[in-house]
């Protein structure tokens, strides 16, 4: 039943992702450097507008899930509701 309720909601994510960034891939602008953490990691701006398009759908969705983000380094918890 689970996989019923989020395969869609996966689904939509991925192809947000895919819409958001279909016009940086290949490009300079994709890898320039968006953000960069004391530990040297950088997250470049391909990488952070996928993420920001998939948490919008997830956000949207109305289900309760917990995401942890290795590009924005927090977890975020949503609730149904919120």
């Amino acid at each position: 039943m689970v996989r019923q309720t989020w395969l869609p909601i996966f689904r939509e994510a991925a192809e947000a992702a895919m819409d958001a960034t279909e016009h940086l891939v290949g490009t300079e602008q994709a890898n320039e450097i968006v953000a960069a953490k004391t530990e040297g990691d950088t997250t470049r701006k391909i990488d952070a507008v996928a993420e920001e398009a998939v948490t919008h759908v997830l956000a949207e969705s109305g289900m309760s899930f917990t995401l942890i983000s290795e590009e924005s380094a927090r977890m975020a918890k949503m609730l149904a509701g919120q």
